[in-house]
């Protein structure tokens, strides 16, 4: 039987965090509330209004590779926005935060 070796999460976690920090100020301004995608070999990422349009984005470019995803601007701010949402109000919106 062949095992086969799980990514490390939270080590490509720590460098799509890096990728995104190092994302001008205006551009996540812009894009603020938005899903973005970044592939992480390439530092190339995406812009979408929902987490599929984003990914869509950069399966588009880079289909066989690992995309982290996670939502653009103040984490704390989002959740704030997101209690008062009470459309979803069992969502974490930190969860989409992940590998696609």
């Amino acid at each position: 039987m062949t095992s086969h070796k799980l990514p490390d999460i939270n080590a490509l976690s720590k460098i799509a965090e890096d990728i995104y920090n190092n994302i001008p100020n205006n551009v996540k301004e812009e894009n603020n509330g938005n899903f973005i995608a970044i592939e992480l070999d390439s530092k190339e990422y995406f812009f979408g209004a929902g987490k599929d349009e984003a990914v869509q984005k950069a399966k588009s470019k880079y289909a066989d590779k690992l995309v982290f995803i996670r939502r653009v601007g103040n984490v704390e701010k989002i959740q704030q926005l997101y209690k008062k949402n009470l459309k979803y109000p069992t969502r974490n919106p930190i969860a989409y935060a992940g590998l696609l």
